[in-house]
């Protein structure tokens, strides 16, 4: 990738991700329930009902609950430092501690405004996965049983670790998030 393009990737699986939500709580019918929040996620305002947080706003009522509920950060890195997380190597020559940084600031915000924190993350050349607490796996689980399965757990991070696209395929996002 050409130097400085860092930022359009990162823009571009944002509105990626926006689009799979999207179809996913609308049952496969729209595209538009979902959008990148104004900067990104970095500011957030309260207006009337309507709360901006995180990286995902939503743009039609079908999305509300969903971003009421959840605060969603979404980073799309050449290196998220993966085997750092795995093998407790947090940092390295060069490297930054990647996912384990990205979710704790997740974590952090999302207690600011009372939501449970998401984490979608993407590394070059490998598949799409999503960070959860234990209570929103709990919440998963409550939601849709045994088939969510954590791909790993982080227990000193409060982490688990799901494929996303598996996640979107196999469960049911059009369920009421209250």
């Amino acid at each position: 990738m050409k130097r400085g393009s860092g930022k359009n990737k990162g823009s571009g699986f944002e509105r990626d991700i926006a689009k799979k939500l999207s179809l996913w709580v609308s049952d496969g019918e729209r595209t538009d329930i979902f959008w990148r929040s104004a900067g990104s996620g970095s500011k957030a305002t309260v207006t009337g009902e309507e709360t901006q947080s995180g990286d995902i706003c939503a743009v039609h009522e079908l999305g509300r609950p969903f971003v009421k509920k959840f605060f969603t950060e979404i980073k799309f890195y050449r290196n998220l430092n993966l085997p750092g997380l795995i093998f407790g190597q947090l940092k390295r020559s060069g490297t930054t501690s990647g996912v384990t940084d990205f979710w704790i600031k997740t974590r952090e915000q999302a207690e600011k405004f009372n939501k449970l924190p998401l984490l979608i993350m993407k590394q070059n050349n490998l598949p799409i996965l999503l960070g959860v607490s234990a209570e929103t796996l709990y919440q998963f689980k409550a939601a849709w049983g045994n088939i969510v399965v954590g791909l790993a757990r982080f227990p000193q991070y409060n982490l688990v670790v799901l494929d996303f696209d598996s996640l979107l395929k196999n469960c049911d996002g059009a369920i009421s998030w209250k």
